[in-house]
């Protein structure tokens, strides 16, 4: 059991830096700051037990993990709280697979030549499931693919073996310096910097934190990208300046063509210093269509009454990002949603939305033109703190139904404050034949670095 008090967010802080990104800490309940999650994974609203509970849960990418939810009791017992802990089972599952290689079946290392047989059969049955999975033959495999296979090798310690480089330079048709060429790349990439950047503010722990990790040719898993994310865009260009990369050592602007799932955007990094750098971005196309959700539906799902929804204005869909938009009255209104997160699952199924952009045009500080709240439970985040990808059809959204003055085109958007990680976008709309065009200008700021090594 633990005790409630004011050190339990920096006990969180603390314990996921030194544990990720095989152990993830995270702590819920009253005042205990903002979540802190790596796992993707949905975020359903946790049970504050009495006791501590211990489950395995898998996740959409295909790993495995073990959940240990602890209750955070105050000083008259009553539970106010829980500290969560989860951690990845996969590494454990293959030093599994790994020990089933190298031992035989008596519990031993067989030392004899059916050692070798046991080793050499498991390096052809990865190589063939490698080019299998991906529906390649040998023949038709790139040198990246071979280097990709050699990396996944290295993984499973397939190198362990004194003539492992040797019979595989002969199973894969490669000279042996090859297979040590790509061999030494797999070693190095194995190890990575991780950077934590804070995007769209320009206060650390505001805004929306983004992990980056530079040179990721074959780190991050594919099959869960989506079109345009806008804060880990912000924070991808924001470390490539601060870095230095592509000639940027010096002040200046900096113009690049980058590819999305959405398509190549052209952006644009602006370097003062490196303690002063802005971006700015193009977004996807925007292109509306009308949604089948009523006012009355959506209200209940975010747990609002009919009159905090504004009827007057329609609920749309931006078709490119797939979100949809809802306009309510004022701030208090958005303070007073309370989504059923099992409603709001159904209806992106059932509409094929990706997130749910709540909007006011009132905001907290002054010059601002509105405030949002998103919700995007079919990506696993129940609350975002800042949604970059929302943005430019937001601007569009309030230009066209008189949310603002049909002559302005500069827009000033809050979000996050309801979080307690406020951030803040210029928006920068053009407006012609009936079609919107936007860019994103928008800072960050670096919160640290961490050396990771994978396994």
């Amino acid at each position: 059991m633990l005790t409630n008090n004011a050190n339990l967010q920096i006990l969180a802080e603390s314990l996921s830096k030194l544990f990720s990104p095989q152990v993830e800490i995270v702590f819920y309940g009253e005042n205990l700051g903002p979540k802190l999650s790596s796992f993707a994974v949905s975020e359903d609203p946790l049970p504050l037990p009495e006791e501590p509970v211990i489950s395995t849960e898998n996740l959409r990418d295909g790993r495995k993990v073990r959940q240990l939810l602890f209750p955070i009791k105050n000083q008259r017992g009553k539970s106010t709280g829980v500290m969560r802990v989860r951690y990845d089972l996969t590494p454990f599952t293959n030093l599994h697979e790994q020990l089933e290689i190298l031992l035989s079946p008596s519990g031993r290392v067989d030392e004899n030549a059916n050692n070798n047989e046991t080793w050499q059969k498991a390096l052809k049955d990865q190589v063939h499931h490698f080019f299998s999975e991906r529906n390649m033959t040998l023949q038709s495999a790139s040198r990246s693919d071979k280097r990709t296979l050699i990396l996944e090798l290295y993984r499973k310690g397939t190198f362990d073996y004194k003539e492992a480089s040797k019979f595989l330079a002969a199973l894969l048709k490669l000279s042996r310096a090859s297979v040590y060429n790509y061999l030494n790349w797999a070693v190095s990439i194995s190890k990575i910097k991780v950077h934590r950047v804070d995007a769209f503010t320009k206060k650390r722990k505001g805004g929306n934190p983004a992990g980056v990790v530079l040179d990721a040719n074959n780190f991050t898993p594919s099959g869960h990208e989506i079109k345009f994310c806008g804060h880990s865009t912000v924070g991808a260009l924001f470390m490539l300046a601060l870095e230095k990369r592509f000639g940027m050592q010096k002040p200046g602007s900096y113009v690049f063509q980058v590819e999305t799932a959405a398509g190549i955007l052209a952006m644009e990094i602006h370097k003062s210093s490196d303690s002063d750098i802005r971006l700015t971005l193009a977004v996807p196309k925007i292109t509306f269509a009308a949604s089948s959700i009523t006012h009355k539906e959506i209200a209940e799902t975010l747990g609002l009454s009919a009159n905090q929804v504004n009827v007057s204005l329609p609920i749309l869909f931006e078709k490119t990002n797939q979100d949809l938009f809802v306009t309510v009255h004022a701030l208090a209104d958005l303070e007073a949603i309370r989504c059923d997160v099992h409603k709001l699952r159904a209806l992106s199924a059932r509409e094929g939305i990706v997130a749910f952009c709540v909007l006011t045009p009132h905001a907290f500080a002054q010059g601002y033109d509105a405030h949002i709240r998103v919700f995007a439970p079919a990506v696993g985040v129940t609350e975002d703190a800042f949604t970059g990808s929302v943005q430019g059809a937001l601007a569009a959204y309030m230009h066209r139904y008189g949310l603002v003055k049909s002559t302005q085109l500069s827009f000033h958007v809050e979000q996050g404050h309801f979080m307690k990680r406020p951030g803040t976008v210029r928006i920068e709309l053009q407006h012609t034949d009936g079609e919107y065009t936007a860019k994103l200008i928008a800072e960050a700021v670096h919160f640290f670095s961490a050396d990771v090594q994978l396994v």
